[in-house]
């Protein structure tokens, strides 16, 4: 499968036009949604064996190589936003020695991305429930859903919120006593796996800034026209020790880079 090197690009170590750049990172299967924007036979850098080691470090490069490539296309300066990216990956990215510190500088630069294309994804922020998230463009973000005010619907601007194709539900207590009542994670033994409709599915850990959690993949069932359908629902459950964030997808949507990047800019702010 031809990919996209952004960082290779940005790097000034490989030239790629950026229109097959945006291509192929719009080509990449829902399979691949955990992999970063360069292909990992071929990790050069210490920073780079360290992405491909990490499934969130995986996640967040490949967010930010759609973030870079919007933010290419939308804003008013492209050579000014390819100019601070080459100094951001010289200067902060690949001095980073541990996944900590990538994670960070990770995280910073899809922020700074963001806010230099404001019409292209927007931010949910509500200080009562103390839960903030950034969401793309032409979807709807809207309080109350599952029976619940504590719940966030995100759904395109033609949907509602019954159909949402990603929920937020923020309840009190740690991840280990919220989850397996209000999501398909439960603990088993030492690990946690998720109940899908064929078979449980071992859960990977994930964090976020100022909480961890988990994430899995399972095949579920959605109904249309009186049939049944299966597809793939996404489960995560997101905690700072006091309140756990309980995300799904309920299978109406693919899981892609637009919904891992919604998974990781997650903040819980205090409620």
């Amino acid at each position: 499968m031809f990919q996209a090197t952004y960082a290779r690009w940005a790097a000034g170590r490989w030239v790629m036009p950026l229109v097959f750049a945006g291509l192929a990172l719009l080509s990449q299967s829902v399979g691949s949604a955990a992999a970063p924007s360069f292909d990992c036979r071929h990790a050069e850098t210490a920073v780079e064996r360290l992405i491909c080691g990490d499934p969130n470090l995986s996640v967040l490069d490949d967010s930010l190589a759609a973030a870079y490539t919007q933010a290419i296309s939308v804003g008013k300066n492209a050579d000014a936003v390819r100019v601070a990216e080459r100094a951001w990956l010289r200067d902060t990215r690949n001095r980073c020695a541990d996944t900590g510190c990538l994670a960070e500088a990770y995280r910073g630069r899809i922020a700074a991305l963001t806010q230099a294309a404001p019409d292209a994804w927007k931010t949910f922020r509500d200080p009562h429930l103390g839960l903030a998230f950034d969401y793309p463009p032409g979807w709807v973000a809207r309080p109350g859903c599952r029976g619940s005010k504590d719940c966030v619907a995100v759904f395109d601007d033609s949907g509602s919120a019954d159909a949402y194709r990603i929920a937020f539900e923020v309840f009190d207590g740690p991840l280990a006593t919220v989850a397996p009542g209000r999501s398909a994670l439960h603990s088993a033994g030492e690990t946690w796996v998720a109940s899908g409709r064929y078979a449980d599915v071992t859960a990977k850990t994930i964090e976020g800034t100022g909480w961890t959690g988990l994430r899995a993949v399972v095949g579920c069932g959605t109904a249309s026209g009186g049939q049944s359908i299966s597809s793939d629902c996404l489960w995560v459950a997101a905690s700072d020790g006091q309140r756990t964030v309980i995300v799904d997808t309920q299978g109406l949507t693919a899981i892609n880079h637009d919904i891992d990047r919604m998974i990781s800019s997650l903040r819980l702010t205090g409620g």
